[in-house]
């Protein structure tokens, strides 16, 4: 009983501790292309569509196993700004 309430306690202190990951990328918006790169590098994948330019990272596990999520941040070409983002796969992030 006392292991059970403990496991159970844990697990929702983790879920309380998790914010979405789209959260932190929202961040990214309106700020300059350039300041990405400076702060994450050149993106895993490019491409463009309708004047909008996808810059995709893919974040792998320290344990192995592959990608585990991919942060993609949509960038108006024109203007060089952030204007979107998105996340798949494991979107949560420990704070």
């Amino acid at each position: 009983m006392h292991i059970k309430l403990t496991v159970t306690l844990l697990a929702f202190s983790l879920l309380v501790a998790c914010s979405p990951q789209k959260e932190v990328l929202d961040g990214w918006i309106d700020s300059d292309e350039r300041n990405l790169f400076s702060q994450l590098g050149v993106p895993d994948r490019t491409a463009e569509a309708g004047g909008i330019r996808f810059l995709s990272y893919a974040i792998t596990s320290p344990y192995g196993g592959g990608t585990i999520r991919i942060n993609t941040f949509n960038v108006e070409i024109a203007s060089g700004r952030i204007v979107g983002t998105s996340c798949s796969g494991l979107c949560i992030s420990l704070q």
